[in-house]
């Protein structure tokens, strides 16, 4: 099988059913040899927050020099991203011979690994993720890795990674209403499922601007289960700067950067210190200085990324470009930190916006935000995965100039036109859409 195959028969096995459990990912993993009981883990899940956060925790651990394998979604430019070691993507050799092994246990003469590790008929085969988060933990397992950052992909009980046994540490991020139609429509219910990551015995971490409800479920859930709870103090933190730069913080009188943008970053770089600090309670070496240079060095694209600085006019350029941001904000509390951000950072910048959403997202809540804000809404759309088409999109808008353009590079192209040295461009909503509009930014 060759890598584009690869890809092919994964994007084949997205358009089977939705029906929840683990049993199919822990067949596959059995005729694996089950790789994941002998890994360590640190296990992230919540609403917004997660990749970040796995991003800077990992960070930190190479910073101590850990081999840390992690596992993100979805991805922004390379399907590779969703695999990576050390933040080298996996090969696509390997990642092409796993996708084959997994393939022949799966289709192999019309038959599949059962539970209990022998053939059964292929009724129920395993979905893409779980597909993808078996490969994974085959992947870390052949590289030895010391220790797996692993981001749940939607809720947790049920959540093909949640097929782990114990991990170190696990975190649970900011809980906001996403996806009710799976997890509920009440932040307890959507907690309940996201903390069904807890198992008995782990230390756990959650963001320090949880949800009162979230949280309460949480402490439940540890309690029930042995499980040390950590909230971070933010009666120790003090914010010394924050900007378009990044920003610098004490927290419990230690110094600390971070490149990542905005202040709900430094929400995400205390869960990242208080789950090093929980590690090192289980005799994970961190020094201090692993912690500070993890942090500051941590890169997580499409979360408030600035893809180009605003050049003015030359002989070169005539018109010059302006500041151009992507940011995977996709739900109304996400979409309310980025308002957050133009607001404290970009006051006065003309905005022009471009944006493409899923469509089960509250546009009706989302784009009004946004658009009061814009000087120009460019609606667009995204391959695949339930994009709200865009001329839909657009009628969500009031009161601000807009048009559906429904070809994102389209799209941002109309907005760099829009645009003068001193302005803005910002590609925002689904992560389905923004890698697409990064490329395009990059090379208009």
């Amino acid at each position: 099988m060759t890598y584009p195959q690869a890809i092919d028969y994964l994007n084949r096995a997205a358009r089977l059913g939705d029906k929840p459990g683990l049993e199919r990912v822990r067949a596959l993993l059995s005729a694996f040899g089950d790789p994941h009981k002998s890994l360590k883990f640190v296990h992230v899940a919540g609403t917004n927050g997660k990749g970040s956060t796995c991003a800077m925790t990992e960070s930190i651990l190479r910073a101590a020099g850990y081999k840390v394998g992690m596992f993100i979604s979805p991805y922004l430019e390379d399907y590779r991203e969703r695999i990576q070691i050390g933040r080298s993507l996996i090969p696509r050799g390997d990642l092409a011979r796993l996708v084959n092994e997994a393939a022949e246990i799966i289709d192999g003469r019309g038959e599949r690994c059962s539970s209990d590790g022998e053939i059964s008929e292929n009724r129920d085969p395993p979905r893409k993720f779980e597909i993808e988060t078996a490969i994974a933990l085959k992947y870390f397992y052949e590289q030895r890795c010391d220790i797996v950052v692993l981001e749940v992909g939607l809720g947790g009980r049920l959540d093909a990674t949640n097929v782990i046994e114990t991990p170190e540490v696990c975190a649970i991020t900011s809980i906001s209403h996403d996806h009710t139609r799976i997890l509920g429509d009440s932040i307890d219910s959507i907690a309940r499922e996201k903390c069904g990551i807890l198992k008995d015995g782990c230390d756990a971490v959650s963001c320090a601007a949880q949800h009162p409800d979230a949280l309460l479920v949480a402490e439940k859930t540890c309690a029930e289960r042995n499980c040390e709870l950590t909230v971070p103090d933010e009666r120790s933190l003090v914010v010394q700067h924050m900007g378009l730069d990044g920003s610098r913080f004490l927290y419990k009188h230690k110094r600390y950067g971070i490149s990542l943008i905005g202040s709900h970053q430094i929400q995400n770089a205390l869960t990242a210190i208080e789950i090093a600090f929980a590690l090192r309670r289980r005799n994970f070496i961190i020094p201090q200085t692993a912690i500070t240079i993890g942090l500051l060095s941590a890169k997580w694209n499409g979360r408030l990324e600035i893809v180009k600085q605003p050049k003015h006019p030359s002989d070169k350029n005539p018109r010059g470009n302006p500041l151009c941001l992507i940011d995977g904000a996709h739900n109304t509390d996400a979409m309310s930190v980025l308002c957050g951000v133009i607001d404290s950072m970009l006051r006065g910048k003309k905005l022009i916006t471009v944006m493409a959403m899923s469509e089960d997202r509250r546009v009706d809540l989302c784009v009004p935000m946004l658009a009061k804000r814009s000087a120009h809404f460019i609606a667009t759309e995204f391959r695949d995965m339930h994009p709200l088409p865009a001329s839909v999109l657009a009628e969500a808008c009031k009161d601000t100039p807009r048009e559906a353009i429904p070809d994102v590079g389209a799209a941002v192209r109309r907005a760099l036109e829009l645009a003068s040295p001193d302005d803005v461009v910002l590609a925002c909503g689904s992560l389905y859409m923004i890698g697409d509009a990064k490329r395009a930014m990059i090379n208009l």
